[in-house]
């Protein structure tokens, strides 16, 4: 995903929390990038990388604070996590 559509998501996702009433709504998206090597007898075994992307979702509402996060990029699993916050 794009910075911009990135951009356009968080500003979705903040207007869901104001429609929803929160006090205060935080939402933080991260992208990691890892690699590996396995070492065997002293010798390259294994070799592997890989990318972890989502989003993590803190509330605060009614005097009650809520967090729920994903793996996922997709606007209704960020809306869940949305939802799942303020469970």
């Amino acid at each position: 995903m794009d910075k911009k559509a990135m951009k356009l998501q968080l500003e979705r996702i903040r207007e869901a929390a104001a429609k929803r009433g929160v006090d205060f709504a935080e939402v933080r998206c991260a992208a990691v990038t890892h690699s590996a090597l396995m070492l065997q007898d002293g010798r390259a075994d294994r070799v592997g990388s890989g990318r972890r992307t989502g989003m993590g979702v803190r509330v605060l509402s009614n005097g009650a604070r809520g967090f729920a996060s994903t793996e996922s990029l997709g606007e209704s699993d960020w809306l869940a996590s949305l939802d799942d916050a303020l469970d």
